[in-house]
């Protein structure tokens, strides 16, 4: 490469794969979610339940992960939803059937058991979203958008069209009301010093 040091042009090209992500930063954390399962639950006047199987991998330092965020984009209006407790146990009528233990719980593995660089854990969380703002109908027409942070309190994000996730239609659960006391809410962290964002 004529006029340009081996060295220099390779230490660019590093700086640039580290901002995108191309491979691992050893001195900062990388979490990058993904949602791997869903199932979506109406509960009448209560609202719709989403069950969310999230696995998040970490391509850089070790981090816990914390503060879970899923919001629904709808003709670019976000509308959120809250974090509701994991029961001791739990059953949905699937087919087949699935049984939830609190252990599931994506945050009782990943909120004070750091993630180990290489590593990857998944885990469900279950969310409620109002049923003034949303129809079940509603979602086949946008996306889901998960938020986490991790231990700097940094934000990473993903997104997933539910038209895109191979179930059609989606796997929609009817039927009697679950056992989940919304009243409940997952502890969090300190507020983020970041709003939810891109990958960082």
């Amino acid at each position: 490469m004529e006029g340009v040091a081996w060295d220099d042009y390779f230490q660019r090209y590093e700086n640039q794969a580290l901002t995108f992500g191309y491979f691992s930063d050893p001195t900062h954390p990388h979490l990058l979610p993904s949602i791997v399962g869903l199932i979506i639950h109406p509960e009448g006047t209560k609202g719709t339940v989403v069950f969310a199987k999230v696995r998040i991998e970490n391509s850089g330092a070790s981090s816990i992960a914390q503060n879970f965020k899923l919001a629904f984009r709808l003709k670019g209006v976000d509308h959120n939803s809250i974090l509701v407790e994991m029961p001791e146990e739990l059953s949905v009528s699937t087919n087949p059937p699935l049984r939830f233990h609190r252990s599931d719980a994506l945050y009782e593995k990943v909120m004070n058991t750091p993630i180990a660089p290489g590593a990857g854990v998944d885990g469900w969380l279950i969310f409620l979203f109002d049923s003034a703002q949303l129809d079940v109908a509603d979602f086949d027409k946008g996306q889901f958008v998960f938020w986490l942070w991790d231990v700097n309190r940094d934000a990473s994000e993903t997104e997933l069209a539910v038209k895109d996730f191979g179930i059609k239609p989606p796997e929609y659960v009817p039927g009697s009301a679950l056992p989940i006391d919304t009243s409940r809410l997952v502890p969090t962290a300190a507020p983020s010093k970041k709003k939810p964002g891109g990958y960082l």
